[in-house]
């Protein structure tokens, strides 16, 4: 008899422990699920369906995708200039679009001040604009 509500009191503080584990992460997880950080993260920069060659060739399709983005919240789209490969650094050339719909694609047609050698594009977090959780950029620029 004493072996058995030994044995029984062993199983219910082992059922105990492990639904406190399986609370704890569930809580967690649901926590940690509800405010993920953002990412914005570049695809492509094309011309034509083909991939852009020289800045002045015309207007480019800009490609994006993002997670976990508010669909209220606007997107950057920046032009840089690589200025070091070692580590990698740009220089803001021009901002191509402040703010704009996080519709996954926008229509670029660079000017004449939008030249020079080593040029890329990025897509943003805008600026301005408060994500909950935070936002990352998920990518590299792209190169034009």
């Amino acid at each position: 008899m004493k072996k058995t509500i030994y044995s029984l009191s062993i199983i219910v503080v082992l059922i105990l422990i492990a639904t406190y584990f399986v609370v704890t992460n569930e809580k967690s997880t649901t926590v940690a699920g509800q405010n993920p950080v953002a990412t914005v993260a570049i695809q492509s920069v094309s011309n034509d369906g083909l991939p852009a060659s020289a800045v002045l060739a015309g207007a480019k399709t800009i490609t994006w995708q993002s997670n976990n983005y508010p669909s209220s919240v606007g997107v950057d789209i920046n032009l840089l200039q690589k200025v070091s490969d070692s580590p990698a650094s740009y220089t803001l050339v021009s901002k191509i679009a402040h703010n704009i719909s996080n519709s996954g694609a926008y229509i670029w047609t660079p000017t004449s001040s939008e030249t020079g050698t080593s040029l890329y594009v990025e897509v943003t977090c805008a600026t301005g604009n408060a994500v909950t959780a935070g936002c990352q950029v998920a990518s590299q620029p792209v190169q034009i």
